[in-house]
């Protein structure tokens, strides 16, 4: 078995989605479901997210990713459309010991 089946606990716990599209979209929308604070990471103005503005379990932040942004964080997850940006986040989240999920990436996710 390559992935071990696991549920995360993160309620109340903060999530870094990183993108600015449909997919981060989802995956943000999924995590608050769950419970998590997310940060969604976008390196441009997100009309996507405009409706988040006022969410108090989201915080949309328009900058480009750095490694500040997985500070405290549980989880990320990398879902945009630059592979450079995809595999930096990877990077810095295994190094970090954070897991991650590259959307349509297996190779560089941990979940």
């Amino acid at each position: 078995m390559e992935f071990l089946p696991v549920f995360l606990n993160i309620k109340g716990r903060k999530c870094v989605v990183v993108g600015g599209g449909d997919i981060a979209r989802r995956k943000a929308v999924m995590l608050v479901e769950a419970g998590g604070i997310v940060d969604i990471i976008t390196g441009h103005k997100a009309e996507k997210f405009s409706e988040f503005g006022q969410h108090e379990q989201i915080t949309l932040i328009e900058q480009n990713f750095n490694a500040d942004h997985l500070k405290g964080a549980v989880l990320a997850v990398a879902a945009t459309d630059d592979p450079v940006v995809n595999r930096a986040v990877s990077k810095l989240a295994n190094d970090l010991e954070i897991p991650i999920n590259v959307v349509d990436q297996p190779d560089l996710s941990s979940f």
